[in-house]
């Protein structure tokens, strides 16, 4: 047998077991809200990880970049993109832009442009994440009298509550202003 078959046989048994030991969320309607936020909030992807001993790592690999951003497509396709999402592609339409005018004609002051959209972009997904997590989470709990764990809720499934949430409030107030309470 050939070294390169043998190195390919070994290759595929230690990814196997690469795999099965780190298993990952492949879905909307399997990871948890908890483990999503984290992600948001400290920009690791290792939370991506059903098995919380790999969340402490520094370092990820590509996979779980490419994984991340499909999940993200699933949430948009499932829920549709927010506004913030089309604020963020709007400026970032915009930096390629004058990125490439910057390009094309050397004009510096565009960089100051420039600058000002990469500032919008970080107000857009501040570091606050965790504050606002926390208080959606209250919110919820308080308005749909269900306790339900971050831990343990998916990610679909918190979403979902949060746009049933949303429209029993519109209802009760369309009900209030109409006199009908």
């Amino acid at each position: 047998m050939k070294v390169s078959t043998l190195l390919q046989k070994k290759s595929l048994k230690t990814s196997k077991k690469k795999s099965d030991s780190r298993s990952v969320y492949k879905s909307i309607d399997e990871i948890p809200i908890w483990n999503w936020n984290k992600v948001n909030e400290n920009k690791n992807l290792n939370y991506l990880y059903k098995d919380p001993s790999n969340h402490g790592f520094k370092a990820f690999p590509l996979e779980l970049e490419e994984l991340w951003l499909d999940l993200n497509q699933e949430l948009w396709d499932y829920f549709g993109i927010t506004q913030t999402y089309k604020r963020y592609f709007a400026l970032m339409k915009r930096k390629l832009i004058l990125r490439s005018n910057y390009i094309i004609t050397g004009d510096k002051f565009l960089l100051n442009e420039i600058w000002i959209i990469e500032q919008d972009i970080k107000r857009l997904f501040d570091t606050r994440v965790s504050e606002r997590f926390t208080k959606t989470i209250w919110r919820l709990k308080m308005y749909s009298k269900i306790d339900f764990d971050p831990k343990k809720t998916s990610v679909q499934d918190y979403y979902e509550l949060i746009e049933t949430v949303n429209e029993e409030v519109k209802n009760n107030n369309k009900k209030k202003s109409n006199g009908n309470v």
